[in-house]
Parts: structure tokens; sequence; C-alpha cells
């Protein structure tokens, strides 16, 4: 912004300057306008560590955090699923991790523990499947996804480049 509080906006140096994201200050940092936007595609699994104290846990916030967080295309299916939980942290202010690190620890393991059993088990269950496979079943497209796809890809690139 200009002296007199008008919008100066410069491709050339500010390519990724966010209009719709509503900041007015004369500084700025891309950075959170592109994460809270990619928040609904977000696949792995989260635990917002919110604060009590601090203004960037107001509730309003946090319930945007939660009901964003993974509902997308390819996301993780966000707190409906399970996949995005949130602990606060009543006396803690934005820096949580470094003011009360015995107990921010002990919420990020017992997060943790239930994940990584979920993970162990849906790896049990994918080397099972995968082990009963043969060598050229692991190696070749089956005859199931070339009828799902129209046919065999060699054949359907004959003759044309399908760009």
């Amino acid at each position: 912004m200009d002296g007199d509080g008008r919008l100066v906006l410069d491709r050339s140096s500010n390519p990724d300057l966010d209009l719709d994201a509503g900041e007015t200050y004369p500084f700025y940092r891309a950075e959170p306008s592109i994460t809270f936007k990619r928040l609904p595609y977000l696949r792995p699994p989260v635990l917002y560590m919110f604060a009590g104290k601090s203004d960037l846990s107001a509730p309003a916030l946090r319930e945007q955090r939660m009901s964003t967080t993974g509902v997308g295309v390819g996301g993780s299916g966000g707190a409906a699923e399970g996949r995005v939980k949130q602990v606060l942290f009543e006396d803690a202010g934005h820096l949580i991790p470094m003011e009360i690190v015995e107990d921010s620890a002990e919420a990020a393991a017992e997060w943790l523990a239930p994940e990584m059993q979920r993970w162990a088990q849906q790896e049990k269950e994918f080397q099972a499947k995968w082990s009963q496979k043969t060598l050229a079943e692991k190696q070749t497209l089956s005859e199931e996804w070339k009828r799902r796809v129209g046919g065999d890809p060699r054949a359907l690139l004959k003759g044309k480049s399908q760009l």
C-alpha cells in the first residue's frame, strides 16, 4: 500500500500476494494464505494443538480449521473420519511446545500411538494381499484395469498421440 492506504500491486515483485486473503498490512507473508487454502486437500492425519491465550486459537478459528482440514478431494476425510483432532491448552500462549513441553509432548504421543497402530494395520493388510500375487501380477496391468480404462493402452496409442 502507498502512504495514503491505496493498494499498489506490482506482480513482478509480489506475484504471491493474495488479494482475497483480507490482509491490509503494509507487509505480508504469502505462506499462511496459501496453506489455509490447501487445508481441505490435506491427506495425512492432523493433530491441532490450540492455545487458550492465543488470538490464533479463537473458537471461530479453531472451528474453521477443524471443519476445513482434510475434507476436500484427496483429503483424509477430516474430523468426521477421525483423521483430524484437536487439543486445547487453556493456559498456554502461542508457543505451546516451548511453554508446556511435557503436556504438549504427552498430547502428541497419545495422538500418535493410535495413528501408528492404524498405519501398521494397513501396511500388514496391504503386504498380505501383495504377497499373494505372482511376479507376473505384480509387473503387469490386470485385465480388469485394461477393461476399466477402455482396453490395452498400447493399442489405444497406435497411430495417434493422445496429447
